[in-house]
């Protein structure tokens, strides 16, 4: 089947699923990290009170500096009017994300402050606009008539915004600007550092934490090999000419609630490119067809699962494809995934 653009695809997933310096990721204990088969460069980000040059995707030839001076979370008692304004229902997980940035006209006679707001998104949000009216902000209340203020050429100005989320965003979380482009501006909310669920170049027997969300939602997966057949015993195929990539697995709920397995499904790209892959899983369970999208593969708190994942490839792309368990906060930018140390043809 013909390789449909990661956008399109990706945003129809999350749907359905509900630069700066560069942080290497530390080999685990007791794994002895492996030779690269796949070329691996992780996307470029920036850390919070870094300041980094910015030219709007739109406007190139403005250039501005931004600095995240301050990036932190207060529970959404007190900040009712919040959810109101942005039409938020407030429920017991309810918390308040604010940012805290400046930014410098570098070269502009003057800038509009709104080339300069940043976008944020998370595992469970779609890209949102950010409330810079909440709290008052003498910098740049986004009301008219003051939605067009400008900033004059070498002047700084502070901007403090608020957003509706929940505990959940706190690790995944992500600011950035240019969100149309490949290469966006990224500031991640919990630092790469301090994340279960790092990018990087994952090896076989490795394990990833395919899911960190507070300690409710830990979801590990351990790929303890890889083959290519033609031929298994099950599924059966759905493609005219195709192979499988049979995936062995060790999953584990390290988390407080039940999770879902369907999030260890691994994401088979060749470049940019999504490739329709139909999924099956089979474990002591029993075998599982269509596995995207299914609400009852779940793993109970303490759980390990020891399955194998079938994904149909066609002939004429398995040697080309690369596997990935997504950021679902960077769901449109693959170099921010976790990428699996594994190619067919090696």
């Amino acid at each position: 089947m013909k390789a449909s653009h990661i956008t399109y695809i990706f945003i129809s997933m999350a749907l359905l699923l509900l630069l700066g310096c560069q942080q290497s990721k530390e080999p685990q204990k007791g794994h002895e990290p492996q030779e690269p088969v796949v070329d691996y460069e992780a996307g470029d980000y920036h850390d919070i009170g870094e300041t980094f040059s910015f030219h709007h995707e739109l406007e190139p030839e403005i250039e501005a500096e931004i600095t995240v001076d301050d990036i932190w979370i207060e529970d959404a008692t007190g900040h009712e009017e919040l959810f109101q304004q942005e039409d938020v229902e407030m429920v017991e997980e309810s918390t308040v994300t604010f940012i805290t940035f400046t930014v410098r006209n570098r070269n502009a006679d003057s800038i509009s402050y709104l080339f300069l707001l940043p976008s944020y998104m998370s595992s469970t949000l779609v890209p949102e606009d950010i409330n810079y009216d909440y709290p008052d902000n003498d910098v740049y209340p986004v009301i008219e008539p003051h939605s067009y203020e400008k900033i004059d050429r070498g002047t700084s100005g502070q901007i403090t915004g608020a957003i509706p989320t929940t505990k959940y965003e706190e690790n995944g979380g992500v600011f950035f600007w240019n969100p149309a482009s490949r290469t966006p501006e990224v500031v991640f909310q919990t630092p790469q550092s301090k994340r279960k669920d790092k990018m990087g170049l994952y090896d076989i027997g490795e394990e990833v934490y395919v899911v960190s969300e507070t300690e409710d939602y830990q979801l590990t997966s351990t790929i303890e090999s890889i083959e290519v057949e033609d031929n298994p015993e099950k599924p059966e195929k759905e493609l005219s000419d195709s192979t499988f990539l049979v995936v062995h697995t060790t999953l584990k709920n390290r988390g407080k609630l039940e999770a879902s397995m369907t999030d260890a499904i691994l994401i088979p790209l060749i470049g940019e490119d999504l490739i329709d892959a139909p999924v099956s899983f089979n474990s002591s369970d029993g075998f599982v067809d269509n596995a995207w999208g299914r609400d009852d593969m779940l793993i109970a708190p303490g759980e390990t699962i020891e399955g194998t994942f079938y994904l149909e490839i066609e002939k004429d792309q398995i040697d080309d494809i690369e596997l990935y368990y997504p950021d679902r906060a960077m769901i449109l930018y693959p170099d921010y995934w976790m990428k699996i140390n594994y190619k067919p043809s090696s």
